[in-house]
């Protein structure tokens, strides 16, 4: 399941769920006073931007949107609660995640962050430290870690599945090491 969460700066923003339900079929919906939540199962994330920008170009000058990755409902309702820390902060624009966490101009609770990204992968802040110091070398790292070569992978690609996340990927590990060291 995914979910889209968009800034509710509409003056009637039944067009805006109405589309929605349209292009999702059996989204569920929240509506607050701040923002709309689509939880839906869809997988062409083109489809929906264009659709942000279609309402954009005819609703409002700017659209505030995020984009999760495919999660447990569970899990997206806790990435709410990040998210809209994050996005009172950040320009107009569509987001993910880890465009969120790079242009934020400042992340407030950086071990909820870094706790909601790890969770489920059996990483530690010492795992992501030791590895970024290893420029990302998985045989150096599990060298100096005293971990077996195959665990260290295994742990990356469980990370990679629960968040998105790829550690063997300097943006990604870019991301994960500066939650974790000051900004």
């Amino acid at each position: 399941m995914k979910m889209l969460l968009v800034r509710n700066d509409f003056e009637d923003n039944t067009v805006v769920i109405d589309v929605f339900k349209s292009l999702f079929k059996t989204a569920k919906i929240n509506v607050n006073n701040n923002y709309i939540a689509f939880y839906f199962n869809y997988d062409d994330d083109e489809d929906i931007i264009h659709t942000l920008n279609a309402l954009e170009v005819e609703l409002v000058r700017g659209i505030h949107a995020y984009i999760s990755f495919d999660r447990q409902e569970s899990k997206l309702d806790k990435e709410i609660l990040i998210i809209e820390e994050l996005m009172d902060l950040l320009p107009v624009g569509i987001y993910d995640l880890k465009e969120a966490l790079i242009k934020a101009p400042r992340i407030d609770n950086k071990s909820k962050v870094l706790s909601f990204i790890l969770e489920g992968s059996g990483i530690s802040i010492d795992f992501i430290r030791e590895f970024a110091l290893n420029d990302l070398n998985v045989s150096r790292a599990s060298k100096t870690m005293f971990i077996h070569r195959n665990t260290m992978i295994y742990k990356i690609n469980k990370l990679k599945a629960n968040s998105g996340f790829d550690l063997t990927n300097f943006r990604d590990a870019y991301i994960l090491y500066s939650l974790i060291e000051n900004k």
